[in-house]
């Protein structure tokens, strides 16, 4: 469903797009407003014997207000958005107690399989320093950090047996922060954020710190 969410989100943002480039004149000062990111999702580390595949597609969308600093060149950019985070894995989630303590295990996969992915989603705050040249084609440099409140979760697999999804899994951490960074000419940028918290809770499940790296889409 956020897949199908985030793509719905960037065909009407590219439609947008090209509609105001057709109808609105040039302006040398763009606010980046809406930017949206499709990146490479990977985690900083992972358990013995859990393999990641080579790709791995995330997506985030954010709406920004750009806070002027003076006449300068420099900005903040404050705003909202989702980002979804999906890591695809030979692993499978168990669920176990231990002196009343329980504790999520991600152990590697016996079986063949077409597709198996973790999914976790953001409610997400970001907060950037901006510098944008005052040309025709725009070069940025941005760095921030953003903060965000889980909103779901779910693996999904593929194999012989069928397709199963699980929403719900045991220990997620109910927020998540980090560092973000883009950085280009014209309205495609590259762009990283930098997980500084894992995935699950302290003691909960396997440190699974997200790292994405991937290009923006600027609109406006």
């Amino acid at each position: 469903m956020m897949y199908k969410l985030f793509l719905i989100l960037i065909f009407g943002v590219s439609s947008t797009y090209t509609k105001a480039q057709v109808d609105k004149p040039y302006q040398k000062d763009e606010d980046d407003k809406i930017i949206v990111n499709i990146n490479y999702d990977t985690w900083q580390s992972v358990p013995k014997g859990i393999e990641l595949r080579p790709i791995s597609l995330g997506f985030d969308f954010a709406n920004y207000y750009d806070l002027k600093i003076g006449k300068t060149n420099f900005s903040l950019g404050v705003g909202w958005g989702i980002s979804s985070h999906n890591v695809h894995h030979n692993g499978y989630f168990v669920d176990s107690t231990n002196n009343h303590n329980r504790y999520t295990y991600l152990l590697p996969r016996n079986k063949s399989f077409e597709k198996n992915k973790f999914v976790v989603n953001y409610l997400d705050f970001p907060l950037e320093l901006r510098f944008k040249t005052k040309t025709r084609r725009t070069f940025r440099l941005m760095i921030g950090a953003k903060a965000g409140w889980h909103i779901g979760d779910h693996t999904k697999t593929i194999d012989k047996e069928g397709k199963r999804k699980f929403y719900g899994i045991d220990g997620i951490r109910r927020y998540h922060y980090g560092v973000t960074g883009r950085i280009g000419w014209g309205d495609i940028n590259f762009t990283a954020f930098y997980g500084l918290t894992s995935i699950f809770e302290d003691n909960a499940g396997p440190t699974l710190n997200p790292l994405s790296i991937g290009f923006s889409i600027i609109p406006f």
